[in-house]
């Protein structure tokens, strides 16, 4: 059977581009599902025969993210009546193998089945810090090195029904099985001028009339982390340049273990603790640069 793709998009051009000419080849853009919040005009100028969901955004939804991953589990959940495994990621975000010469169609089809996947995740960040991608070349010579995420390890890969927690660092079902083989890289850092525009995007939207309205509800809202995205943009370059420098090999490996220490289950919700941990770094390989 196939894999899948799935992903949802806002105002993400640049990176639903990346995202289909990497998976596309991969998995075949009929396999891909992007589901378009609100309409995005950008997506019919994209090439490739990947499917397109439109559903409705109300600017003034609160609860936007909460329902944004309700939406994804559905589809997700359905989709994997028809795939043997269907990845679900945010659009910045891609699966590659941890090995020389891995697949990472090889790797999915060979996970053990009817079981959910945590795939170990990493920041990305460039060589300079203005750094331009240039739409049209490969993303990897860019790179410049990863820092490890416990946040960005997300259980991306289901084979079965799924409920992820919003911004997929979590599901509700059932515990998830961590791989080794394949890791999530985090693109958002990789290009400033897209970087800035996304944060001024998501600033303006989190402090929207509609957003900080006074319901007289106690609400849970993801917004509170965009009304400060500046601040978190230069907490993590401050974090690359403290962590310490490590050889890929013992950098993956710390990182696989420090997973096992911290996943656990919380509220009913399976996923990795938001605990501090000591930061560290290491060079992304020459033989992953070429991938993506």
């Amino acid at each position: 059977m196939s894999i899948a793709a799935v992903t949802m998009v806002w105002n993400d051009a640049f990176f639903l581009r990346k995202w289909v000419a990497y998976y596309g080849p991969l998995l075949g853009a009929r396999n891909l599902y992007v589901v378009s919040h609100g309409q995005n005009d950008y997506i019919r100028d994209i090439p490739g025969e990947f499917n397109v969901i439109q559903v409705p955004r109300d600017a003034g939804d609160i609860y936007f993210d909460r329902r944004r991953w309700g939406l994804l589990s559905h589809i997700t959940s359905g989709l994997t009546r028809y795939h043997k495994a269907v990845i679900c990621t945010d659009v910045d975000e891609i699966l590659l193998p941890t090995k020389p010469g891995g697949s990472l169609t090889d790797i999915v089809e060979n996970l053990a089945p009817d079981a959910h996947y945590l795939v170990p995740g990493f920041e990305v960040f460039p060589g300079s810090a203005q750094a331009l991608l240039d739409p049209a070349k490969p993303v990897g010579n860019s790179v410049g090195c990863l820092l490890y995420s416990p946040f960005y390890s997300k259980a991306a890969i289901a084979q079965k029904d799924i409920e992820f927690y919003p911004g997929g660092h979590g599901i509700a079902n059932e515990p998830f099985n961590v791989t080794q083989d394949l890791m999530l890289l985090h693109l958002k850092y990789l290009n400033t001028a897209e970087l800035e525009r996304r944060n001024s995007l998501r600033l303006k939207l989190a402090n929207s009339d509609e957003m900080t309205a006074d319901t007289g509800e106690k609400h849970w809202r993801p917004l509170k982390v965009w009304k400060n995205l500046d601040k978190t943009t230069q907490q993590a370059f401050q974090k690359l340049d403290t962590s310490a420098d490590m050889d890929w090999e013992p950098f993956f490996t710390k990182a696989c273990t420090d997973l096992d220490r911290l996943k656990g289950k919380r509220k009913g919700v399976y996923l990795i603790a938001n605990k501090k941990t000591d930061p560290v770094r290491a060079e992304l390989p020459d033989w992953a640069r070429v991938l993506f």
